[in-house]
């Protein structure tokens, strides 16, 4: 079949306008014009071209990343009390926004790698995300396991 498509292109993109054409030109035209696309598709299959780049973001990851990026610019006054681990603070706008996103908990941690926001969900119940990967390494032994924090919404 793949024999059978190359031959119909070929026909139907150069030698519908020569009606014998000789077997040099037939040749040459088969291998530049007919035989490009096929092996650019081939090398795109085969090459992947977002190899090495952030997988893409999608659905809720997106307006939690700019939300995320734009708390992390806004200045801090005063202090709070706030467990990281938990993903709790005790100012009163964690509770009210959307996402349950704070200030003062996102400035406490370091800013997130590109694969991390790929895998980004919000849970039902403390902490709303997986911060494990974020956390100092000896908080990390301590911090609560991601598959027990019930489902997702």
């Amino acid at each position: 079949m793949l024999m059978e498509s190359l031959w119909r292109n070929f026909k139907w993109m150069v030698l519908y306008q020569y009606n014998h054409p000789c077997i040099d030109f037939a040749t040459h035209t088969l291998v530049t014009y007919s035989v490009a696309p096929y092996q650019l598709c081939f090398n795109q299959i085969v090459k992947n071209p977002r190899d090495g780049c952030s997988r893409m973001l999608h659905g809720e990851q997106i307006p939690i990343k700019h939300t995320w990026l734009a708390l992390r610019k806004c200045p801090i006054n005063g202090s709070y009390d706030m467990n990281v681990k938990l993903w709790l603070c005790s100012c009163r706008a964690q509770k009210y926004h959307s996402y349950l996103l704070c200030k003062h908990l996102i400035q406490a941690l370091p800013l997130p790698d590109a694969n991390w926001w790929a895998k980004v969900i919000q849970w039902h119940t403390t902490p709303f995300y997986d911060i494990c990967k974020l956390l100092l390494e000896n908080e990390q032994e301590t911090a609560p396991i991601p598959i027990a924090l019930g489902p997702q919404y």
